[in-house]
């Protein structure tokens, strides 16, 4: 398995960074591709687990784009314990693009009132050194049951009910936000801070929908919150249609499917969806129903 594993990651690296012999520098100017860009990603381990933050410049370099990535990343911590550190790292270089991941969910509960002044402060410094923010909605559980009507419908209070009611239990006890509401704080917040929001919740559902038997996350029922590798693919896709306009093509998946041991053909599903799904967005600004 680890043989393959890396025999994978060096056909990748021969199809995808054969180009770059004089990539050693972090500056976007001297690399060899086409097109460079340098991204801080923020947030815990939604980004990490299923290698969220790896697979969105490996995605890009098989566009010819160069994706530099900093990242301040901690395990189980919210927003208000990561900003501090992503304004220094902001002040001591700059960045194309500043990803914010959301921690607005249930698991946070008493972070909830000061999300939006952090999030706030690092557009504020944003503006000020010339980078553009990004919102990331990570998919907060959203693999589906027999009460998949529910999801999809949005009716996540009954959701939620039938299936963990302690959950709901707290978010009535400590005035959290259901589901719903997070996703119109974030559409809400991109818009009032100039932030582009990328919202893997609905992407993810919207896969769910279309193909029932796809495993997105990493080892379900035992862990039903973070994203395995090809959950993460997905969600990298959103990303490179979104900033890079970029859609992975067929070529790309059938190399890439090795390297995260999924197959070709279930990634190339994947990767027209979120190229649809993001640039319908992007079009209409709304998400498209199906």
């Amino acid at each position: 398995m680890k043989i393959k594993r890396t025999l994978s990651w060096l056909l990748a690296a021969v199809m995808a960074l054969g180009l770059l012999s004089g990539c050693g520098s972090t500056k976007s100017s001297d690399w060899g591709n086409e097109e460079s860009y340098s991204m801080l990603l923020v947030g815990n381990s939604m980004l990490s687990v299923g290698r969220l933050n790896g697979q969105i410049s490996d995605l890009a370099n098989f566009g010819k784009i160069n994706v530099y990535i900093k990242e301040v990343i901690k395990g189980g911590t919210p927003l208000s314990g990561l900003k501090e550190e992503a304004l220094s790292e902001m002040g001591m270089d700059h960045y194309d693009y500043v990803v914010i991941q959301g921690s607005l969910w249930w698991g946070w509960i008493e972070e909830t009132d000061g999300f939006e002044s952090d999030f706030k402060e690092i557009c504020d410094m944003a503006k000020a050194t010339g980078s553009t923010v990004v919102l990331y909605s990570p998919p907060w559980w959203v693999q589906l049951d027999e009460n998949e009507d529910l999801i999809m419908e949005h009716r996540f209070e009954d959701f939620l009910s039938e299936n963990a009611p302690d959950v709901l239990e707290k978010l009535r006890l400590q005035g959290g936000l259901l589901p719903e509401d997070v996703l119109a704080e974030y559409e809400r917040l991109a818009k009032e801070n100039d932030a582009i929001l990328i919202n893997s919740w609905d992407a993810w559902v919207n896969a769910y929908q279309k193909y029932p038997d796809i495993q997105l996350l990493l080892d379900p029922p035992e862990d039903m919150v973070h994203p395995g590798e090809t959950g993460s693919f997905l969600s990298a896709c959103l990303f490179c249609a979104e900033l890079f306009d970029m859609k992975i093509d067929a070529k790309t998946c059938s190399v890439y499917g090795d390297i995260i041991e999924c197959d070709a053909g279930t990634l190339e599903k994947l990767a027209k969806l979120a190229w649809k799904y993001q640039t319908y967005y992007k079009k209409h600004g709304t998400y498209p129903e199906e």
